[in-house]
């Protein structure tokens, strides 16, 4: 019986190593981070931004319009301080639903742009922005957004059985704009004790015209305008009819707490007084052309425009 006996030799163990080995180049692949939200189907589909502390501190203005206007896909529809209504991805009007806290602003600018939203953004503590299919929820007719003012002005707490004055909270705030010596004084108040909580927003706004730049170098005359009119408007440094007579809000609410539950109630009043840039009444007009004419002169100018 023959056997045979096979031996390697290590350079042959070597070069086989070498040639069966794999090549391995190396590569950096691109970090993906995987973050959890948190949330459920129903919030995921909601995107809210929320104006809320130091942001909206600086951004607070008199009218919610501008309050909002730098937040992405939103720009102010404005007539002026005194009124201003978000527009939210090119969509306003009616499609915009206004609410404080909660509830619908029932106001005139939705279908009137030169009316102010009866929101107060002073007595603010938070103010939303809601779009996307979400906004279905509160009408078929809110598909371009809703905005909601959060001022809490039914206080509520749900710590229950507190006993004494726990403590209150007090702002004073006060703003000054250059270019239409605007005044600004808003006052804010909250507080509780033995179970009872309250609210007190207040906000006072006046101002003058807007200062206009020097048009005397505009020497190109507007459709229409005749020389007398063309030299009267170049000699003008301010807006016409752009001023605010008065802007006044208040907001008075409390509620009581008891162990199942609370109850409250909140009363709110807003008067504003303003004018509208480039609009001028018909009724100004006509006494303008009258001025001066006697009573027989005004009967009889009268007759000549019935005939």
């Amino acid at each position: 019986m023959k056997s045979s006996k096979f031996v390697l030799s290590p350079l042959y163990l070597s070069l086989l190593a070498a040639i069966s080995a794999p090549s391995f180049a190396e590569q950096e692949l691109d970090k993906i981070e995987i973050t959890a939200t948190g949330k459920t189907s129903t919030e995921v589909a909601q995107p809210v931004t929320v104006l809320a502390g130091e942001e909206l501190d600086r951004q607070r203005a008199d009218n919610i319009g501008e309050t909002l206007a730098l937040q992405p896909g939103i720009h102010n529809n404005s007539y002026g301080m005194a009124v201003g209504r978000p527009v939210i991805r090119g969509l306003g009007g009616s499609r915009v639903k206004m609410l404080q806290d909660g509830i619908d602003t029932l106001d005139a600018s939705s279908i009137s742009p030169d009316h102010a939203v009866n929101a107060h953004t002073h007595g603010a503590k938070q103010i939303e922005i809601l779009r996307g299919p979400a906004t279905l929820l509160y009408g078929s007719g809110a598909f371009g957004g809703v905005v909601n003012v959060v001022d809490d002005r039914i206080p509520h707490d749900e710590t229950h059985g507190n006993e004494g004055l726990l403590g209150t909270d007090s702002e004073i705030r006060l703003q000054y704009d250059t270019v239409n010596n605007g005044k600004t004084i808003g006052l804010k108040n909250e507080g509780e004790a033995n179970n009872f909580h309250w609210h007190l927003d207040a906000s006072a706004y006046k101002s003058d015209e807007y200062e206009l730049p020097d048009l005397e170098e505009h020497e190109d005359h507007e459709e229409g305008e005749t020389e007398e009119e063309h030299e009267e408007h170049a000699a003008t440094d301010e807006l016409a009819n752009s001023d605010v007579e008065k802007k006044q809000s208040f907001t008075l609410g409390g509620s009581y707490d008891f162990g199942s539950g609370h109850v409250g109630i909140a009363v709110s009043r807003m008067e504003s007084e303003f004018g509208l840039p480039g609009h001028v009444h018909a009724e100004e007009h006509h006494d303008e052309e009258h001025e001066g004419e006697t009573e027989e002169e005004h009967e009889e100018h009268e007759e000549g425009e019935g005939a």
